[in-house]
């Protein structure tokens, strides 16, 4: 089978796929790291000057600013948990803004937000290297001279000075990933991503029909704990499905919660693999990812604008907004073959049947609560024709059917809820919905 054929995001390890997103999700790993990175530096920095001190005399020095350096020191060392507490703080305040303003899905991007990782790295980091470079101020017993580490108390100096331009830069980062242009920006940015990687090239598109393979010989369920379905190792399942001469068919789409003892593969052959064989395949999560569910990024984006179209909220700008990006996203997979709904192996058989959106399907998910919720605004209608136009001026064989039903369904919602003038305003394409 050409590995070719297969998605990146589905040629992955399963297991270290799995830890790769939870490392990304996790505010400790990376400052982990940097404060690994602090202990070995001054472990090597003290040592070295532990190694010039007894081939130079550098005593007199030492004595007069051991106290200086001291205080300078253990000033560091408490000013840093100071500002780890504010880092903190403003973490949690906008992880609430966050949640409660836009929608609970965003949380995560947050949490992966490289910039508070590493300013907590940052502030831990310079931390620990002045606690340990504190450590190391000794007094001699015969003249009382006092060993200064002059070098490690430098570096510690310039940490400071690193982590008021980090956190400066942490500040902004919050700021700005507190505007909802950025969330929607940065979701749009990861969908995309997503949609990229799970690009499969026409020309190794494999169709089959579904009614050759309508009589299962077994069934394998879920064993364990139930979970997110967030992924599957689709040539590791062609492997082993090939070596069992048979064809597996994955039931649940990626992104479907799977309770304990659902049935999730259908098997066509004589013999079967095991469970255990199959859940190495498999990537089980807590919540929905981008790893391969693009689907997971369209619902992110469509939660903030149905939320800003609420009663309690009243901003269908926001909304509009999202439709843009919407628009976009939407225009990028219509240029892939969504049919893919199966992979051979090596020698043309058939080997592993799924099913994934459809086009129809994902253009019903950005669009149909938006219409629902934002039907009084005539900005949303008038956002939503936009870009259906837009779509099919793009894409010249774009689906009709559904484009014409989605048409048809903002017509028919917008006359609803509106008369008079405000009728013929909100049927009429606008991209910036109102202005």
């Amino acid at each position: 089978m050409p590995r070719q054929s297969i998605p990146v995001a589905e040629r992955r390890n399963a297991r270290v796929a799995k830890i790769r997103e939870a490392l990304r999700e996790s505010l400790w790993f990376t400052p982990m790291l940097f404060v690994v990175a602090a202990i070995i530096g001054a472990i090597i920095t003290t040592n070295l000057e532990y190694e010039v001190a007894r081939d130079r005399d550098f005593s007199a020095f030492f004595a007069v600013n051991a106290d200086d350096a001291r205080a300078i020191v253990s000033t560091i060392a408490t000013s840093m948990l100071t500002f780890m507490g504010v880092v903190f703080s403003i973490t949690l305040v906008a992880l609430q803004v966050a949640s409660g303003q836009y929608s609970p899905r965003v949380v995560r991007g947050f949490v992966r937000n490289r910039t508070t990782k590493i300013t907590l790295g940052t502030f831990m980091a310079t931390f620990v290297f002045s606690l340990l470079v504190l450590g190391t101020f000794q007094t001699s017993n015969a003249d009382r001279t006092v060993f200064v580490p002059i070098l490690s108390v430098a570096l510690a100096q310039l940490l400071v000075l690193a982590t008021l331009f980090v956190f400066i830069a942490f500040v902004h980062s919050i700021v700005r990933a507190m505007r909802v242009t950025y969330v929607i920006d940065g979701i749009a940015e990861e969908t995309r991503k997503a949609i990229e990687e799970n690009q499969v090239p026409r020309s190794e598109i494999v169709e089959i029909d579904p009614a050759h393979y309508t009589q299962p010989t077994h069934v394998i369920a879920l064993e364990g704990p139930p979970g997110v379905l967030d992924g599957v190792e689709a040539d590791r399942m062609v492997a082993l499905a090939r070596s069992y001469d048979c064809v597996l068919r994955v039931l649940p789409k990626v992104g479907d919660y799977l309770a304990t003892g659902v049935s999730i593969i259908e098997v066509f052959g004589n013999d079967a693999p095991r469970w255990s064989e199959i859940r190495s395949c498999l990537v089980l999560g807590a919540e929905r990812t981008l790893y391969q569910d693009i689907a997971y990024g369209f619902r992110q984006l469509v939660d903030i604008a149905i939320r800003a179209l609420s009663p309690a909220v009243n901003d269908p700008t926001t909304a509009a907004q999202v439709i843009d990006r919407l628009t976009d996203l939407l225009i990028r997979l219509a240029r892939q073959n969504r049919r893919q709904n199966a992979i051979v192996d090596r020698d043309g058989s058939v080997r592993l049947l799924f099913s994934i959106p459809s086009w129809s399907d994902l253009l019903d998910l950005a669009f149909d609560e938006i219409r629902v919720y934002g039907a009084d605004s005539p900005q949303i209608p008038r956002r939503l024709l936009a870009a259906l136009d837009d779509i099919e001026a793009v894409i010249a064989d774009a689906p009709q059917e559904p484009l014409n039903r989605h048409r048809d369904a903002v017509f028919a919602a917008a006359k609803r809820h509106s008369s008079g003038t405000l009728a013929g305003l909100a049927l009429t394409p606008n991209r910036r919905g109102i202005g």
